[in-house]
């Protein structure tokens, strides 16, 4: 026992109120330096009640091993009482009985206190001297009523005589300028019963807050949770629950206070998972299998509220909140589709071209998106076709115009009926290439022999001539995509090697304003999803990689690094992404967003673009690159370029080429 840092608190303790109770054991022993008038009290209790009392407070209500406490009674607590606070019952004031009631132990108490200012007397302090404890005047500013024995069993086991005592019933109720502060002192004992509570109480918060930790990690990207903090809660659930596991399992050994403990550890993990937790994305649907096994999807619409798959064989559109088949199309006879327009009509109109296998591309049909249903047919003179392939930019929606082409110029139709509205034919000794179309602009390319080919922008009301581009090509070209009609911008792959490999950007007059590498020294860029795989999948629809928003070419780009493979017992792939953003005004490279693997998806969503890698879609903004939104995917990972397509808030539509292995045909997301 620490008599001096004692005494400090009963001196503190005498400056805060008139009069205060010193409870324990060995309060006789405590002897403050201010002062004041004492008043020992010795509650009197037989062993066994003592014992009784004790198995109560600490085992049933404390949870402290009986078996403990009584071999610690019977070896060391009996006779210590009998050597240590048995002889203090003739030093003290008063001895009372501490089986009565509570109410009846207070009264005799406060009769035998002075009802006036108590006058001054020395008492031994227990160290061999004196407590001078008279003031000035002779008598005493304050009371010091201590316990010199057993007033703990009286305040502590009988909680009503403790209260009693404390807030001052019967006779200390008509003196509320009396304070009355509790010094314990009897700490050692305390600690003891203090240190179970503890082990339990820490046990069962700890414990279930890593436990419920874990399970939320584990469980969270199924509901909707992801981020890279999952990882991070993950392994200190793990750690954390290493040490604290024994705790939790002994906090519900007693439950009475490791149940309450428990409840409040989980909710501190659950809050602890939600306030670090990302956001991801679950699949809310899936369609069935692709069969044959053998077929691929040519392209994709999304129209409303649902998202169209075309396949050589047919034509399926889903329901993007719940992935039901809304209706299906399939081309007459034994006609197989070679073609699509890259966009659709007002009210939903789509065009695809289809005929018979081996023939050329020369049937062009409208679909009305909403059901199903087809339009009005027409035939153009198309070029020869091998097999059952499909190929893009043959067809185009321009307004409300459709703009086809064959092999000797383009003819514009009204989207409605099918009537004709204009012819337009290339120059002389070019060949027409592709056909692209806008709200107001119809954008045609040709082939010129060997030299340039020819770009022309039209109306298109009655396809009148706008701007005429001669292409930087000589030798020829690989490959011609227009990426943009307005602004008009267009990726230029020559056949020579040091040819023209760049996205060009044109103004209305027809001058060039930007030239932006495909192949630089830091970056190549994926103008078309799939790298040099891009043509082989979704041929009558290509998947754009580069997008133009607000004057802002946004591209996927890559570089030697960005992903690598390890192989040995334990192989594994680690890689990298990026968006960059490119003006095409002056091509200069604006910003660069980094994500965390190749871009697989692209999608424009207003001011913003979503980049979709095989774990991941993040918003980015279009303007300065900041990323403002990442979403886990949870469940199917996307290996291969898909078509990404938005259905609501934060929710998606996937379509994929291939969906006979590894990813469903259509899939939504949210």
């Amino acid at each position: 026992m620490d008599g001096g840092r004692l005494a400090e608190d009963v001196d503190a303790a005498l400056g805060q109120g008139g009069v205060v109770v010193v409870d324990g054991p060995f309060a006789r022993r405590v002897a403050p330096r201010r002062p004041c008038a004492r008043f020992d009290v010795f509650v009197d209790l037989p062993a066994d009640l003592r014992l009784a009392r004790k198995i109560e407070r600490k085992c049933v209500a404390g949870g402290f091993p009986p078996g403990m406490l009584l071999r610690n009674y019977v070896e060391h607590r009996r006779a210590a009482h009998e050597r240590h606070v048995e002889p203090l019952r003739a030093e003290c004031d008063l001895v009372v009985d501490g089986a009565l009631a509570p109410e009846v132990l207070v009264g005799q108490v406060w009769r035998r206190l002075p009802s006036g200012r108590v006058r001054p007397r020395f008492r031994n302090d227990g160290a061999g001297q004196g407590l001078p404890c008279a003031g000035e005047d002779g008598v005493f500013p304050a009371l010091c009523l201590g316990s010199c024995s057993a007033l703990r069993r009286s305040v502590d086991r009988r909680p009503t005589a403790g209260a009693a005592l404390r807030r001052g019933d019967t006779g200390m109720a008509e003196r509320p300028e009396d304070g009355v502060v509790r010094v314990r002192t009897r700490w050692r004992a305390r600690f003891a019963m203090s240190k179970n509570t503890w082990m339990v109480i820490s046990g069962g918060v700890l414990g279930a807050m890593f436990a419920s930790l874990g399970l939320a990690v584990l469980f969270g990207p199924a509901n909707g949770f992801g981020g890279d903090s999952l990882a991070f809660m993950g392994a200190i659930s793990i750690l954390g629950l290493l040490p604290c596991g024994a705790g939790f399992v002994w906090a519900l050994i007693h439950p009475r206070r490791g149940l309450p403990s428990a409840a409040v550890g989980t909710v501190l993990g659950l809050v602890i998972f939600l306030c670090f937790a990302g956001d991801g994305l679950n699949d809310s649907w899936k369609a069935p299998p692709d069969h044959p096994s053998t077929v691929r999807a040519i392209g994709s619409w999304t129209s409303g509220s649902l998202v169209v798959r075309v396949r050589p064989d047919r034509v399926v559109a889903y329901r993007s909140g719940s992935g039901s088949v809304a209706w299906q199309w399939t081309p007459p006879g034994e006609d197989s589709l070679c073609t699509m327009s890259r966009g659709i009509g007002a009210g939903g109109i789509g065009l695809v071209g289809h005929s018979p296998h081996g023939k050329p591309c020369a049937a062009v049909t409208s679909l009305d998106l909403a059901d199903g249903k087809e339009g009005w047919t027409a035939t153009v003179n198309a070029p020869a076709r091998d097999g059952d392939s499909a190929d893009s930019d043959l067809v185009a929606v321009a307004g409300t115009q459709a703009v086809l082409q064959g092999t000797d110029g383009w003819r514009a139709v009204r989207l409605t009926d099918g009537r004709e509205l204009w012819r337009s034919a290339p120059d002389a000794g070019c060949t027409p290439l592709e056909v692209a179309g806008g709200e107001q602009e119809v954008v045609t390319a040709a082939q010129c022999g060997d030299g340039a080919a020819v770009l022309r922008s039209l109306t298109p009301g009655d396809g009148q001539g706008r701007t005429r581009v001669a292409v930087p090509a000589e030798g020829g070209l690989r490959n011609l995509m227009v990426v943009s009609v307005d602004p008009l911008a267009v990726w230029v792959d020559a056949q020579a090697e040091r040819g023209t490999h760049a996205v060009l950007s044109y103004d209305r007059s027809g001058k060039q304003r930007a030239s932006i590498p495909v192949s630089g020294d830091e970056y190549d860029l994926d103008v078309m999803l799939g790298g040099v795989h891009a043509f082989d999948e979704f041929t009558a629809r290509p998947l754009f990689g580069g997008v133009v928003v607000d004057d802002l070419f946004i591209v996927p780009g890559e570089k030697p690094g960005d992903v690598t493979i390890s192989g040995g017992t334990h192989p594994g792939r680690t890689a990298t992404g990026r968006l960059l953003a490119y003006s095409l005004a002056d091509g200069s490279k604006k910003w660069t967003a980094s994500l965390d693997d190749q871009v697989t998806g692209v999608l424009v969503d207003g001011t913003s673009v979503w980049a979709m890698t095989r774990d991941r879609l993040t918003r980015v903004d279009a303007a300065t690159g900041r990323q403002s939104r990442e979403l886990d995917v949870n469940d199917t990972a996307s290996l291969y370029p898909v078509d990404l397509s938005a259905a609501g808030r934060e929710r998606f539509t996937v379509v994929a080429e291939d969906g006979t292995r590894d990813e469903p045909p259509v899939r939504g997301m949210s």
